[in-house]
């Protein structure tokens, strides 16, 4: 039972986050010819700070919050990340390529490489994995020949 639980907590994440990628690819689209990529790449940083920050604050009120350095290693490593797909993202829509063909390979693209390198990563992978990342593959191939 906790694991059905658990479960469906985390698909619950995983649909929110979802839904907070589209908005995130929507709102890139809007403002990538309005925005140098470094611009708004940063501002998309310290705005994302501060919400985190304030989220923090209530957090911090119930009880100690820890982050080991191999967690900083890796947060730190994530900013840089988010950093890079933030400005390719502005960069990618300034250039005109169209939102309903750039957001599905950025997304289907990241779930792609977010499954082989969670095999890599010792996850076991079952066929209905291997399908997944073919399709989504498959899918963000044809729709980059859209865009020529």
């Amino acid at each position: 039972m906790v694991s059905y639980v658990y479960m469906r907590s985390g698909l619950l994440f995983a649909v929110f986050g979802a839904i907070s990628s589209a908005l995130w690819t929507t709102f890139h689209f809007e403002a990538a010819s309005k925005v140098h990529p470094i611009v708004g790449a940063i501002i998309v940083s310290i705005v994302a700070g501060s919400l985190g920050a304030v989220l923090l604050l209530f957090q911090y009120k119930s009880g100690m919050i820890l982050v080991s350095k191999k967690g900083l290693l890796f947060l730190a490593l994530l900013g840089v990340a988010a950093f890079c797909t933030d400005y390719f993202a502005l960069r990618m829509f300034a250039s005109d390529f169209p939102l309903s063909v750039g957001g599905p390979i950025l997304i289907g693209g990241s779930v792609a490489l977010a499954s082989i390198i969670g095999f890599f990563l010792g996850e076991t992978i079952t066929i209905q994995a291997v399908a997944g990342v073919v399709l989504v593959t498959i899918g963000a191939a044809l729709l980059s020949t859209v865009a020529r």
